[in-house]
């Protein structure tokens, strides 16, 4: 159970690791910066305050410098904004003589204006015998810009112009030992909008956690698992506009939050409203925030007694925003755990050892980061930035191949569906253009469409609007080939059409290929495998014609899979849409939220609006899929966890295991999966990112049902052979034949169950499968990856019992190898919610 309140005690090892407890004079070479020059402050004056940026540095230079590295300020997005943010970073450092140096060389290099759609200002502000810690960060938190009519804010000001001046201004924190890995203009953009979102249901979002996104589960401060609350989580959509990627993000009420998720007041990429700040420091002593560990300690129970109620919610991102680099610890009030526990490596990333690299010019590899899968925000990896030679891609065969079955679109979805792939080589161009040294990673591109007895004209209409797409962007190669009329011969490039030779000149320009071939037999797998022998590319994405790709979710996937050998399969999270006619409106209907679509209206060029305007579009529901490979092997024994049109996959891991089941046509991607997994646990999982819009229709019920009907029969079936398989090696097998059917059912959905005995034989098969799963992956499975199992397995566990009580009554629950006796058994520190649940039969 969580409480409003955190004792201190509770809260020590979960701070970062910040700044020492005794603020010195700076030394005589940062001395000369404390006075700023009248024309910097006059510059400074100019700024009017959005956003304000607290950084915590002590004896870290190198560290902080590749957090403002991480920012990305230069490069921020440059496309017109009428809303764009101004904002002040402010750094307080903490610095013995021994770093001084290399302080002054991060502050030369980054103290400075920066004008554009991100305006920002950035100062350091030195602790000494006359500022301390305190009056820094007050000066900090409670000075408003010289241009607002209130100069100050005093604690004991509480007028109406006070709140007028402050608009909706927010704070981030910050510490150095943290990285970014995205633009810092696009944390602030979803924080501010998560922070003053308003849905009309009465509830306020206290707190937006940049450090946190559905794939964290594991707390590496108290070492323990923490599993995001998922099925308390609501997707909001951003606020369109005309950048190419406006992030969401998640929201929960804290008391379903654990450990990580429980944790509001957080230094360490936390954002909050600056009003709520500031009465914050008014309920407090100086003493209380006089170090960063300090204020983050007693400000956690401030912030629960100030803010918190049941309808307080917490906000965090759809994708990873930041890391925490716990390799060292400079402070000595709270004893954070670093990540690493090897001497040998602790020695080489002490901070004395990591000012060479600052003198060395070497920075972080923050691409590798960013391709890599972390559960916990506090890591212990160092990477660094390799030079190398050349390109590591070839322009002899596509970088990646996206292959879309088209079956019926409509033709209006399916052109969408074909328009958010294209779109993003283009993006990644754009984003890179002005750099002559890199090289694209999603060119060329290869986009196989199968015909699959096609007949409303959606290739036609995809086609159409392929070629528009490219007459609009001249930087664009677009070659289209159409196989249908010769399917014995393979695509070849240049292909049937012309290239345009001009716009190959350079390597930075996108190409895209399209293949057209026609599947020769009916059906979803037959179009599938058929399609795949015309993929040139080791790696695969799906897509189905009437679904939407978000932006950024190729080049995320292609790099992780190029980072990560032994992965074969990649998804990533979906938003589950319909598209309603009717008047067009705000907020929440039921349990479903409007929402804009990705690419719905981009430089006139996507649909032609042929949306009509009546039309809106609702999210229905949010799946966010296992992100840990072990979890996720685990998981697919009981439903498909992964959304078939959001994954890439490698190809020679596909062909390798026959490919898709042609006899399967309602579940043959989970039919697949099971394959994958049960030879190796550790070859799937998912990005947290929202990578993909799935379609559902409201006016196809009657043949809907029919399908989810055969779609259940068939993935029961593979349940219980994947499960029988898993068995082989028990002796005897713990599911005789002649029940696994009725048992695997009632293990999928309990609530199904026609008698006591089926759930109490079910929870016995329960914990049978979590044995022999464990066993058999002993030597794969990391210890989160353990305790998941192990927490789903109780939840399951509970799950059966309390359909037992809620179907059976309480007399069911008499007899000790029951379901409901295990589940006493095995969960002992869940006896009230027992109580509760008899009380309520």
């Amino acid at each position: 159970m969580n409480t409003d309140k955190e004792s201190s005690s509770g809260l020590l090892d979960l701070v970062a690791s910040f700044l020492g407890p005794t603020p010195q004079p700076p030394p005589t070479a940062l001395r000369r910066s404390i006075d700023r020059p009248k024309d910097v402050a006059k510059q400074e004056d100019s700024t009017d305050c959005d956003c304000r940026v607290i950084v915590f540095s002590k004896d870290r230079p190198w560290q902080l410098q590749q957090l403002l590295r991480s920012m990305d300020l230069k490069n921020s997005d440059s496309s017109e904004d009428s809303n764009s943010t101004s904002v002040e970073i402010r750094i307080i450092v903490h610095v013995t003589e021994e770093f001084a140096r290399e302080y002054q060389m991060v502050q030369d290099e980054y103290e400075c204006n920066i004008r554009g759609p991100l305006a920002v200002s950035i100062r350091f502000l030195h602790e000494s015998q006359n500022q301390s810690f305190a009056n820094l960060l007050e000066e900090c938190l409670r000075k408003e810009p010289p241009t607002s009519p209130q100069k100050e804010i005093t604690k004991k000001d509480d007028s109406s112009d006070s709140t007028t001046t402050k608009g909706k201004s927010m704070v981030m924190f910050l510490t150095d030992d943290c990285i970014l890995l995205h633009p810092l203009q696009t944390v602030i953009k979803t924080a501010q909008y998560a922070l003053f979102h308003t849905d009309g249901s009465g509830g306020r979002i206290s707190c937006f956690l940049s450090r946190l996104h559905s794939g964290i589960t594991w707390c590496q401060t108290k070492q323990t698992v923490s599993p995001p609350p998922k099925h308390h989580m609501h997707y909001v959509c951003s606020i369109p506009s005309s950048a190419a990627r406006e992030d969401g993000f998640l929201m929960y009420e804290r008391r379903w939050g654990r450990e990580d998720w429980a944790y509001p007041f957080d230094l360490s990429g936390g954002a909050y409203i600056r009003q709520d700040m500031l009465t914050l420091l008014d309920g407090m002593e100086s003493s209380q925030y006089s170090h960063p560990n300090r204020f983050e300690i007693h400000g956690n129970a401030a912030f629960a007694s100030l803010f918190l109620s049941p309808k307080t919610r917490i906000a965090v991102p759809t994708r990873p925003y930041g890391l925490i680099l716990a390799i060292n610890r400079v402070q000595d009030i709270c004893q954070a755990p670093i990540a690493s526990t090897d001497s040998s490596y602790s020695r080489l990333v002490d901070p004395k050892s990591l000012k060479a690299l600052l003198h060395e010019k070497k920075h972080l590899d923050l691409d590798r980061y960013r391709a890599t899968h972390f559960n916990a925000s506090h890591i212990g990896a160092l990477f660094l930035e390799q030079t190398t030679s050349g390109s590591i891609y070839s322009a002899a065969l596509p970088s990646v191949s996206v292959l879309i079955p088209v079956h019926c679109g409509p033709p209006s979805a399916a052109e969408h569906a074909l328009l958010s792939i294209l779109m993003q080589p283009k993006e990644e161009y754009l984003q890179h253009a002005s750099d002559t040294h890199f090289d694209l990673l999603l060119s060329p591109m290869q986009v196989v469409l199968v015909d699959d007895r096609c007949k409303d004209g959606s290739i036609d209409a995809m086609l159409a609007a392929a070629n528009r797409l490219s007459s609009t962007y001249a930087y664009l190669s677009l070659v289209i080939s159409d196989h249908r009329s010769s399917q014995n011969k393979k695509p070849g490039y240049p292909g049937e059409t012309t290239v345009n030779e001009e716009k190959l000149t350079k390597s930075m320009c996108p190409s895209i290929y399209i293949d057209i071939v026609k599947s020769p037999r009916k059906g979803i797998s037959s179009a599938l495998n058929f399609g795949l022998t015309y993929c040139r590319s080791e790696f695969v994405a799906r897509m189905d014609a009437d679904d939407i790709a978000s932006p950024g979710r190729i080049i995320s996937q292609l790099a992780t899979l190029k980072a990560n050998p032994s992965l074969s399969v990649l998804g990533m999270s979906t938003n589950i849409f319909r598209e309603r006619d009717g008047a067009e409106h705000d907020g929440v209907t039921g349990n479903e939220y409007v929402c804009t679509l990705p690419y719905r209206a981009i430089d006139d060029c996507v649909i032609d609006g042929k949306q009509p305007p009546s039309t809106t579009s609702h999210i229905i529901r949010t799946s966010l899929p296992p992100t840990d490979t072990g979890f996720t092997a685990w998981s697919m024994l009981f439903s498909c966890t992964i959304s078939h049109p959001s994954v890439m996959f490698r190809k020679t891991c596909i062909k390798g295991i026959g490919g898709y089941e042609e006899s399967i046509q309602h579940a043959e991607d989970y039919h697949l999966w099971l394959k994958l997994t049960t030879q190796d646990c550790q070859s799937i999982r998912s990005l947290p990112d929202i990578g993909l819009w799935h379609r559902k229709y409201a006016s196809l019920r009657a043949k809907s049902v029919i399908k989810s009907q055969k779609q259940l029969e068939e993935t029961a079936a593979a349940s219980e052979q994947a499960m029988l398989q898993l068995f082989n090696d028990a002796n005897p097998n713990p599911m005789g034949h002649h029940r696994s059917h009725i048992l695997v059912v009632t293990l999928r959905k309990p609530d199904t169950a026609h008698s006591t005995n089926q759930l109490d034989e079910a929870a016995n098969l329960l914990l049978q499968l979590e044995i022999c799963f464990l066993k058999k992956w002993s030597a794969s499975l990391t210890e989160c990856e353990v305790e998941l199992i192990r927490l789903d397995c109780s939840e399951r566990l509970g799950e059966l019992a309390t359909v037992l009580v809620h179907k059976f009554g309480r007399a069911a629950t008499k007899g000790g190898k029951g379901a409901w006796g295990l589940w006493c058994d095995r969960c002992p520190e869940m006896n009230l919610e027992r109580i509760a649940l008899l009380c309520q039969t």
